[in-house]
């Protein structure tokens, strides 16, 4: 699904001559999650990871898991500038606080 999203954007973005940003962003040490805690825990882990990735977000920006522990951020009309600032924005938001069992954070 977000590489179908990356596409389109891409195609769009050489249509319109617009610039297009796009961020790899990887969850440290995740596989020792799984390992010590459990693939629930785990799943846990990734669904508020990219709930507050989202939370960052303009409405009309995607994230997407790419991988098992990776995520794809597609930001339309975003230059390079842009997409390095909210990079850092999304590493904060993610390094704030840590994730925890029921914990429903939306930032």
């Amino acid at each position: 699904m977000i590489l179908e999203t990356l596409q389109r954007e891409l195609t769009r973005s050489q249509r319109e001559c617009l610039p297009l940003g796009v961020i790899m962003a990887d969850i440290d040490h995740f596989k020792e999650i799984n390992d010590v805690h459990g693939h629930i825990a785990g799943d846990h882990v990734l669904r508020q990871t990219a709930q507050r990735l989202q939370s960052v977000l303009r409405p009309y920006d995607t994230v997407g898991r790419y991988g098992g522990e990776e995520f794809l951020v597609v930001l339309s009309g975003c230059d390079a500038n842009a997409a390095l600032t909210l990079a850092e924005r999304l590493r904060h938001c993610i390094d704030t606080e840590p994730v925890v069992e029921g914990d429903t954070h939306s930032a």
